[in-house]
């Protein structure tokens, strides 16, 4: 393989995955939604080296173009967020009926595409039931219609492999960060977002008979953005188990080149070597930022693990970046250096 291509190329995961296939001389066609918000994310492909095809996935627009003359994909294109697509309609057709019209033009190049490496998201997993560590073959309830679609979409890549012999490896990335997001996600604002989203729903581990159970949170911090360590009953710190974006691009290059035959039809966590508790995490960024932390005691746990044994012993797949190494790229961009990290066009 020596001509890929890249849907979702102006994304998080995209833009990073287009870099590094050209590090490695790879040639990349970048497939690029044709919107005037997203002309500058164009502009860092064409720079990248990168040939840039316009379409619609929605439509199926480009599509047959843009797969015409590569001989390996790597499928990131996703709309995550609901409220940024004008209607449920399209945010389905977006994610999930372009996936259908992206296999049926891989399908109709025969075996001249040798690999297609399928992203998906651990949004398929109910995260906040699942008992940690969570593995490839625990049960899918989704929380949300993006997870719904890419549950589809995996049963699509199944269907592909077995009736139309398709290489097809599918990766689940969790929380994928970059750019500054790796030290902007421990703060009151987002423990607060995580109650107010749960603690009313007795189908998820954030229920409590507690009302209002984020005015605790409130009570503690002076602003939104303060750091925060929340504690579940008997003392045990929250945990959330994300991922570095340089990480999951690796994850996609060996899944990419694998000649592994137990790879093909395969699913894959792919997520950071060890879990991010919030104590260990928010103390070692409030020491890196010369800051403090709060503390607060819920009457609720969140612990979110996920097992990526599968992906190193099939891939080969050997995550570089841990938390601290991750908040110390981020707090570097910030700064204004360069960690090779392209930062997201949209953020979480």
């Amino acid at each position: 393989m020596r001509r890929i291509l890249v849907t979702g190329s102006t994304g998080r995961l995209g833009l990073n995955l287009v870099q590094a296939l050209r590090a490695k001389t790879y040639e990349v066609v970048g497939f690029a939604f044709n919107s005037p918000a997203e002309k500058e994310l164009r502009k860092k492909l064409k720079r990248l080296g990168a040939q840039v095809v316009l379409g619609n996935l929605a439509t199926g627009e480009g599509v047959e173009k843009a797969v015409r003359d590569v001989d390996g994909v790597i499928h990131a294109a996703a709309l995550m967020q609901e409220d940024r697509a004008p209607s449920r309609q399209t945010f389905f057709d977006i994610n999930t009926r372009g996936t259908f019209q992206l296999l049926e033009a891989i399908r109709a190049r025969g075996k001249a595409i040798k690999r297609t490496v399928a992203v998906t998201t651990g949004a398929v997993y109910d995260v906040f039931t699942a008992q940690p560590p969570i593995r490839e073959d625990a049960d899918l309830n989704p929380l949300a219609l993006y997870g719904m679609c890419k549950i589809l979409n995996e049963e699509m890549y199944r269907l592909f492999t077995y009736q139309h012999g398709l290489p097809i490896v599918t990766l689940r990335p969790n929380l994928i960060l970059a750019g500054t997001e790796p030290i902007d996600l421990w703060r009151g604002a987002h423990v607060i977002g995580a109650l107010k989203r749960g603690a009313g729903d007795p189908r998820t581990v954030l229920y409590t008979k507690v009302k209002q159970p984020w005015k605790l949170v409130e009570k503690a911090i002076d602003s939104p953005q303060d750091l925060v360590i929340p504690y579940g009953p008997g003392g045990k710190p929250w945990c959330w188990h994300g991922v570095d974006v340089r990480d999951v691009v690796q994850g996609c290059i060996r899944a990419l080149e694998t000649k592994n035959s137990k790879a093909i039809g395969g699913i894959f966590n792919v997520v950071s070597a060890q879990p991010q508790p919030f104590d260990r995490t928010v103390k070692y960024l409030a020491r890196k930022l010369g800051g403090a932390y709060k503390e607060v005691h819920l009457p609720v746990m969140w612990d979110i693990r996920i097992d990526v044994r599968k992906a190193k012993r099939v891939l080969g797949y050997k995550p570089q970046y841990d938390i601290k190494r991750m908040i110390d790229d981020a707090l570097a961009f910030k700064a204004g250096q360069d960690t090779g990290v392209i930062p997201p066009g949209i953020p979480h």
